[in-house]
């Protein structure tokens, strides 16, 4: 029973602001101790000069501490008091300044001033030379900002620790690296020079077939009736070209940081042009074709549901029309794989997938992941989770592309294999 209540999320922040309002830390309060003890038990009873200088020396490097501490508290405490709201854009891994500046206090001696973002989690604040930096790990919009400011001495004696709060306004989109997808992102539906027994009826009319009451005769292939007295009319061949209409969809998981990267230069290169119609949808957004909307789309899909509005938004597209289908999925498997791939495997021919990853590395170890956890960096991808997703749309026969955001090459599913073994 007790080990449950020392594990509970409520008595562990009843306990941090114990903690935070104590301003004696533990090596302060044994010094406080050991002065005390010396004066009481050495200096007073046996006179001895070493533990009185000893003894009021540690007290009153304590009391100094803990003097200058409450001092820089009380100065931090006004200096941080701000009612205005934090507004900014800001990328993902780029380090960019929020125009805040709060006091150095380095007039005041034996004393540490920092502060860090207590919440949202993935986000990173420090002090720098031009103020306050902001670097983000996770894509989103930030309506709150809470900052836990630590006022201490150096030598570890006495701290006091306090959260401001702040409204903000911040957006905060994937970077992009060096992607560039140049012709990736061309889609398939029907076309001219390639049959396929699946494609439309757009190409040369070079197939043939009876003729059946109703069709027009400009189609009749008069020098096989001449030859046959056999009635047969020219019909377009299935073959596949460029689409004029795509679908696209951004799947949320985990580990699809760098595929909304990826999907984030689909958005600003095609979205909007006269050249292709394209219809945008993440998880949790509606299907829209505007630039603006789609970026904000990008920013609001997160959650653990990826996948789940997929089958909506392309029964709602699929009713003024084909079309192809482009996904953006996470680089790690899910729950969401088995809902995209119930999709994918009726449509494996009409569908393009988009990965991004963020370079490879081997799976980390438990206390790797248990550090990762808490500084909120967005890691690399691992090739074996990498691997299990590409084969599994392999199956299918629809082909993934990796996109490395770091350097901007383009992997195949052959490629993501062979490192695989190489590993």
């Amino acid at each position: 029973m007790i080990r449950r209540g020392f594990r509970s999320p409520g008595l562990r922040r009843v306990l941090r602001r114990v903690r935070d309002g104590f301003p004696l830390r533990p090596l302060g309060l044994a010094l406080l101790a050991f002065g005390t003890l010396a004066l009481r038990f050495y200096a007073f009873e046996r006179l001895d000069l070493v533990f009185l200088v000893v003894g009021y020396g540690s007290l009153a490097l304590v009391g100094l501490a803990l003097t200058f501490v409450l001092i820089a508290a009380f100065w931090v405490l006004r200096a941080t008091r701000v009612d205005a709201a934090l507004v900014g854009d800001f990328e993902t891994a780029r380090p960019a300044p929020t125009g805040m500046r709060f006091p150095r206090l380095r007039l005041v001696p034996l004393v540490q001033v920092d502060w860090v973002c207590d919440a949202p989690k993935g986000l990173r604040l420090s002090p720098s030379a031009d103020g306050e930096r902001l670097e983000a790990f996770a894509r989103g919009e930030v309506q709150r900002l809470r900052r836990r400011f630590v006022i201490q001495d150096p030598l570890g004696l006495t701290r006091l620790a306090f959260h401001r709060e702040q409204r903000a306004e911040l957006k905060i989109v994937p970077h992009l690296g060096r992607l560039h997808l140049r012709d990736a992102l061309t889609s398939l539906a029907g076309g001219e020079d390639r049959p396929h027994p699946r494609g439309s009826l757009e190409g040369d009319r070079v197939e043939l077939r009876r003729y059946a009451p109703g069709d027009p005769a400009r189609f009749i292939h008069w020098k096989i009736f001449a030859r046959s007295r056999r009635l047969m009319v020219r019909m377009p061949e299935r073959s596949l070209v460029e689409t004029r209409r795509t679908l696209a969809y951004l799947v949320a998981g985990d580990g699809d940081e760098a595929s909304s990267a990826v999907a984030r230069v689909a958005v600003e290169r095609v979205l909007g042009s006269a050249r292709e119609e394209w219809r945008f949808a993440a998880d949790g957004s509606e299907s829209t074709d505007r630039r603006d909307e789609a970026l904000a789309a990008i920013l609001r899909s997160r959650g653990e549901e990826g996948g789940v509005g997929l089958p909506a938004f392309l029964r709602g597209e699929e009713t003024q029309g084909p079309a192809s289908l482009v996904l953006f999925v996470p680089a790690k498997p899910g729950p969401w794989l088995e809902r995209v791939l119930t999709v994918v495997r009726a449509r494996s021919e009409r569908t393009r997938i988009f990965i991004g990853v963020d370079g490879f590395t081997d799976a980390p170890s438990r206390w790797q992941r248990a550090l990762l956890r808490q500084v909120g960096e967005a890691t690399s991808s691992s090739r074996s989770e990498l691997a299990a997703v590409v084969d599994a749309f392999g199956a299918l026969g629809a082909a993934p592309v990796v996109f490395d955001r770091a350097t901007g090459r383009a992997l195949g599913g052959r490629e993501i294999r062979a490192e695989k073994r190489a590993a």
